[in-house]
């Protein structure tokens, strides 16, 4: 979790120059046709489209040549607290496989550029209210955190379980999310890992280019930039009606600058040492006169009280050894 050494300033100010320099054309993402920053998602052209029967809807949008895909947007912000890969032997049993995720959770410091994110986020899933007109949409909530502002949770399931995964177009998992082979154990004809339960990790080289990266890098105070879909997943009973739960996917997540996890790291780890106070006031230092041994046929030159009398000492005391 983010703590009291975080350089909360530091880090905003670097969320609001990112968020700038990925709404470019030329942003990688952007350019490839991927995603796009959520703020930029023109909510005319989103449709939904309900999947399997029914169970969920996407929220999607149209292409310049008319087709639609996957509405993916993306924004800048700062990891809170995260549960991302490798996976490890005692993090999973048979009895949460439908249930284990990928999970991020971003701040954004209370800037502008998030803030607006934020409120695009709330218009596509009234659009998807608006699409499925008869069915009740609940609009996703997030935590507001005093000095971090709106948390934004985001998951994505490792497995398609159940009659979802006959049909979906599966994939192998990724050795980095799984080195000890703790997903493979659990593959069959009714669980699998597909296209929708995959996550993209990657590293910005520069503000043009990117490169995959292990999902082990990311840490807590990392500024990133996160893709995700809108899915809406039918919940509650039969007798109540069409329900569904808008929910925020994770598709991707960027590593921008980890320079103010570092910071927080060597903050917390070697506390600033505070010097011990040194007494420089000479006045409240005693003297020490020594009297001079002298041998039997020496004398003093001056006899010591005349010595003594000529000393402006002040106040201070005389001690003698």
């Amino acid at each position: 979790m983010l703590n009291s050494h975080y350089p909360i300033d530091s880090a905003a100010a670097s969320v609001e120059h990112w968020a700038s320099i990925l709404r470019r054309d030329g942003a990688p993402l952007i350019a490839s046709g991927l995603a796009q920053p959520v703020c930029d998602i023109d909510i005319d052209k989103i449709s939904i489209k309900v999947m399997d029967g029914g169970r969920h809807a996407k929220a999607m949008i149209t292409k310049a040549d008319g087709g639609r895909q996957e509405a993916v947007g993306t924004m800048v912000g700062v990891i809170r607290r995260k549960d991302l890969p490798p996976v490890r032997k005692h993090q999973l049993n048979a009895a949460k496989v439908p249930f284990a995720r990928q999970h991020v959770s971003i701040v954004g410091l209370n800037t502008l550029s998030y803030q607006r994110a934020l409120d695009n986020i709330y218009n596509i899933c009234y659009a998807m209210h608006v699409g499925l007109p008869d069915a009740k949409v609940i609009q996703p909530t997030f935590d507001n955190l005093e000095n971090l502002g709106v948390a934004i949770d985001l998951n994505c399931r490792y497995f398609t379980v159940g009659r979802d995964s006959s049909s979906a177009q599966k994939i192998a998992v990724d050795d980095q999310i799984d080195p000890d082979g703790v997903l493979h154990q659990f593959l069959n004809e009714t669980v699998s890992h597909c296209i929708d339960n995959r996550v993209s990790y990657m590293r910005y080289t520069d503000d043009s280019s990117v490169e995959e990266k292990s999902p082990a890098c990311f840490q807590v105070g990392d500024v990133v930039e996160v893709g995700y879909a809108f899915v809406g997943w039918r919940t509650g009973k039969r007798s109540e009606g069409l329900k569904y739960t808008c929910t925020l996917v994770l598709r991707s997540i960027a590593l921008l600058e980890d320079k103010y996890s570092k910071e927080m790291f060597f903050k917390q780890s070697f506390p600033p040492k505070v010097p011990k106070h040194i007494t420089t006031d000479i006045d409240s230092v005693p003297i020490f006169l020594k009297r001079s041994r002298s041998q039997d046929t020496m004398v003093d030159e001056e006899p010591t009280s005349q010595k003594m009398a000529r000393l402006n000492l002040s106040d201070r005391p005389l001690i003698y050894l």
